[in-house]
Order: C-alpha cells, then structure tokens, then sequence
C-alpha cells in the first residue's frame, strides 16, 4: 500500500535549485496510479488486478498486430505467448511500468499498421499521441518514436508530399502528447 502512495504523490519529484519540478520519473505511470487510487482504495491486490487488464490489452494488441502480420494461427500463438511470459507474470504483480508501457507503444505500432495500410491522417496523429504516451511511461521510448518517422519516410519515399504528411502528421501527434 505505502509503495502504491509514494509513487503516486508529487514527492517523487526533485526540486533543484532555479527549477521548480524535474521528474525524477516520466510521469504517466504514477498519474496512472494516482488515477486508480482516485477511484479505489489503496490496496495491492487491486492495483494488481488494474495491472493484469493493461496486460489482458496487451494480449489483444499482440493478436491484432500479429494477424495482419501472419494470420490468425500465428496470432493465437503470440498471443499465448504473450499471455503466458514468466516477465509479465513477475511485472504485473510489482510497481512497475512495463505493462503500460507495453500497452500504449503496442497500440501506437497497431494504430500505424493501420494508417500505413488506409492512409488516413488521424490515424497517424492517434499512433504519435499513443507514441508520446509510451515516452511519458518510458522515456527511452523517444528514440523509438524518432526510428518511426524516420521509417515512415523511408516507407513512402517514392511519394515524399504524402511521406512528409504522414511522418509529420506521426511527429505532431507526438508533441501535441509530450507538450505542456
């Protein structure tokens, strides 16, 4: 309980001096937290529980990024695989980001198979929000969102107008995301 409450309060913030607040952490996690103690008492059990459906999101992204990859048998497979992973197992059950974290990247990858295969604007900016989302889990994922729009430039380079709309369509979900 006392760990649920420390993550989520805003003394896991360092003040230095000329700055008002640096993150110690990227921020999402412990709003989620503090999000769930909002509604719920502070209680391990039920913060476990909270984690296992991020995770039972996961298990479905993993099959619908999988399917449109290699079909529905393969995307059973990975989905058990996903389900079933010792890791997942160990980081649902602590304070720890990874199962959120893995959530929003996945969902920001299937939200761009998607806009890759329709073209559709809002479906790029929808995978650089969840992008920027994923960085504010871990900030690690930035070098991530960078590979993505670099890639989506590669992707459509035989059409630059249409690769630079869509990586900066990508790019601007970001910031709009990761902007005060």
């Amino acid at each position: 309980k006392e760990k649920i409450k420390k993550l989520a309060v805003p003394k896991n913030f360092v003040v230095l001096p000329g700055v008002k607040w640096l993150a110690a952490r990227v921020p999402l996690y412990p709003l989620f937290i503090a999000a769930f103690l909002k509604f719920v008492s502070p209680s391990a059990s039920a913060f476990i529980v909270a984690q296992a459906a991020v995770s039972t999101i996961t298990v479905g992204v993993v099959y619908a990024i999988t399917a449109r990859i290699a079909g529905r048998g393969a995307a059973i497979l990975a989905a058990a695989f996903c389900a079933f992973y010792p890791y997942s197992f160990v980081h649902d059950t602590t304070l720890q980001e990874s199962a959120l974290y893995s959530c929003l990247s996945l969902i920001s990858v299937w939200l761009l198979m998607v806009a890759f295969d329709k073209r559709k604007n809002l479906l790029f900016l929808l995978g650089g929000v969840l992008a920027g989302a994923a960085t504010l889990t871990r900030a690690s994922h930035f070098l991530h969102a960078v590979f993505i729009a670099s890639l989506l430039l590669f992707l459509l380079r035989k059409d630059w107008k249409k690769a630079l709309l869509f990586s900066g369509t990508f790019v601007l979900g970001l910031f709009i995301c990761l902007s005060p």
